[in-house]
Formats: C-alpha cells, sequence, structure tokens
C-alpha cells in the first residue's frame, strides 16, 4: 500500500471509530486479535495487513472495501447477491449490547455465588453459636461441682 493510501485508511478507521465513540483500546476489544497499539499505528498509517484491515472491518461493522475505497465519504456499501445469500452481520451497537449483556450475566452469577457463599457463612456462624451455648449449658453444672 502506498502512503498515501494508507494514510486515508487510517483517517477511515479513525473516522468510523470517532463515530461509533470508541476509543482506540475499544476497538481493539472488538477487533479479533488487534491491541491498542495496532489501531493506533493504522490511525498512522503504518503498514497494514490486508488480515487486519478485514478484522477492523468487521469489529466497526462495515466491509473492507468501504476501508479501502478512493471516496473519502465512506459511501454505504452496495448489496449484492452475495449478501443475500449471507447472514448479515450484527452492528456494532448490536455487538456491543450482546458484549454488555454476556457481562451482565457474568456478574449476575458472581452475585448468585457471593449470595450463597454469604448464606452458607450466616448457616455456619449460627450453628457455631448454638453449638458454644449447648457446650456452655453443658459445661455450666461441671463448673460449680468443681467449686463446691
Amino acid at each position: 500500500m502506498f502512503e498515501r493510501e494508507r494514510e486515508l485508511l487510517g483517517k477511515r478507521i479513525r473516522v468510523l471509530r470517532q463515530q461509533r465513540h470508541w476509543s482506540q483500546a475499544e476497538l481493539a476489544q472488538h477487533a479479533e486479535g488487534l491491541n491498542k497499539e495496532t489501531i493506533n499505528r493504522l490511525e498512522l498509517g503504518a503498514n497494514v495487513r490486508l488480515d487486519t484491515v478485514y478484522k477492523v472491518a468487521d469489529a466497526l461493522g462495515v466491509e473492507p472495501q468501504r476501508l479501502l475505497h478512493d471516496d473519502d465519504e465512506l459511501a454505504p456499501r452496495r448489496s449484492t447477491k452475495r449478501d443475500e445469500a449471507e447472514p448479515v452481520a450484527p452492528s456494532a451497537d448490536e455487538s456491543r449490547v450482546a458484549a454488555l449483556e454476556r457481562r451482565i450475566a457474568q456478574y449476575e452469577a458472581i452475585i448468585r455465588e457471593i449470595q450463597d457463599v454469604g448464606g452458607r457463612l450466616i448457616e455456619l456462624a449460627v450453628r457455631g453459636e448454638e453449638t458454644k451455648e449447648q457446650d456452655e449449658r453443658a459445661a455450666g453444672p461441671a463448673r460449680h461441682r468443681r467449686r463446691a
């Protein structure tokens, strides 16, 4: 890729990322196998591998051609027969919602575990108090006998 094309690619990636109100780190999270530094280098016009362009395009919810196209307008992609046969990828917002729903489910599972552990601790504490009271009752008369 020529320098000017890499710069335009970086600009398109930055514009689409900012339209989604994502940081470079957030885009990297959505782009499988990429990190913030890679996104930063891409936006600055560094050399790029084609598979990286595909990963970024997928994360942004656009066709790779949209990132590589000469037009700075980022025109909407055209529908083809191939598109009709392929399942439609979720939009970036849908992907984000799905990720948030997974996190919520994980947090809910953690909360249930904490509640279970807390309940068991309370049970153990109650049993410990009951056992302590029983021991005191059993030891009570014995103490009095020894003193007499």
